[in-house]
């Protein structure tokens, strides 16, 4: 599952094609070409980059995002950012960048990821031994057979810490903020 986010108006000059059959190679090129050569049309991530990015822009944005926005990015259901609102959000991240602040947060939210405790594995309950039917069928061939989610260890590193957050990724969406023209989340 991933986040798309297309700018609703685009800075550019090459006109957005319409697309009547995907099948068809050249629309489905050129549709990807237009993609790839207008800033501010497209954006995506997948939910594990997403969601830590939408919550640095939301607690750094608070003042330009609604409720409502704050609460509608963490879905891709359509919800729409105007352009004014893009603009805003995108020279927050710039000066923000420019000072250090997104820097900052990315170390300490590093660190905070790497203080998080190991769980206990939910395949095999800590065990290191799976005690379902795809551990009972691998132990009739193997008798050392050892979980495959934690390698027999019976921890796994926390999961938050599949959430992760690079600067590189807020200045990115800076970028596509600014060149947008305002974006839809779906």
């Amino acid at each position: 599952m991933g986040f798309d986010l297309y700018g609703l108006n685009p800075k550019g000059d090459i006109p957005k094609p319409v697309i009547t059959d995907w099948e068809d190679e050249k629309q489905a090129d050129d549709f990807f070409k237009y993609q790839d050569e207008t800033p501010g049309s497209y954006f995506r991530a997948n939910v594990w980059w997403w969601r830590p990015l939408w919550q640095y822009v939301t607690v750094a944005c608070y003042d330009i995002l609604t409720e409502k926005d704050m609460e509608r990015g963490d879905y891709n259901d359509g919800h729409r950012i105007s352009k004014t609102k893009a603009n805003r959000i995108a020279s927050r991240l710039k000066k923000l960048d420019k000072n250090g602040s997104i820097m900052k947060y990315e170390s300490e939210y590093k660190a905070y990821l790497k203080s998080l405790p190991r769980e206990d594995c939910n395949i095999c309950e800590g065990t290191g031994v799976r005690e379902d039917e795809i551990g009972r069928k691998a132990r009739e061939k193997d008798e050392e057979y050892k979980c495959n989610g934690c390698l027999g260890e019976g921890k796994r590193d926390n999961f938050g810490t599949h959430y992760p957050f690079e600067s590189e990724e807020v200045i990115r969406f800076a970028e596509f903020c600014e060149q947008s023209g305002g974006f839809e989340i779906c």
